[in-house]
């Protein structure tokens, strides 16, 4: 069983944007935040209850976009404030390289329900 939900948002890539920095401060604590109540409003399954931010956990991230990012480098800076959303509701306990979790992002033309759908299970 995985722990599945549904983020609605509009996914930006601030990496090669202008202007100032407040408007992207702004728009990724509201994700972060957004991530952590869904998270936490969620019924997480068995292996995920208590404390197990450190066990591996294989994480898919699936953006519903209205144009594709560029895939090397734009899907995963629009979907940063979601993985930092994750660690904030103690899902993982780390996003670096050496912490144990797999990534995988991955994104389809949804411009219906634009969001990210997030599964996470044990690896």
């Amino acid at each position: 069983m995985s722990l599945v939900f549904f983020v609605p948002c509009e996914l930006k890539n601030y990496a090669n944007r202008g202007g100032h920095w407040t408007g992207k401060a702004g728009y990724q604590k509201a994700l972060r935040d957004k991530t952590n109540v869904l998270a936490h409003t969620t019924h997480w399954p068995d292996w995920l209850c208590g404390p197990t931010p450190d066990i591996p956990k294989a994480i898919s991230l699936e953006a519903h976009v209205w144009n594709y990012f560029d895939e090397h480098d734009g899907l995963r800076n629009a979907c940063k404030p979601i993985v930092d959303g994750l660690t904030r509701a103690r899902v993982i306990h780390s996003d670096a390289h050496d912490s144990g979790h797999q990534f995988l992002f991955t994104q389809v033309i949804d411009r219906a329900q634009r969001g990210v759908l997030i599964t996470v299970s044990p690896r």
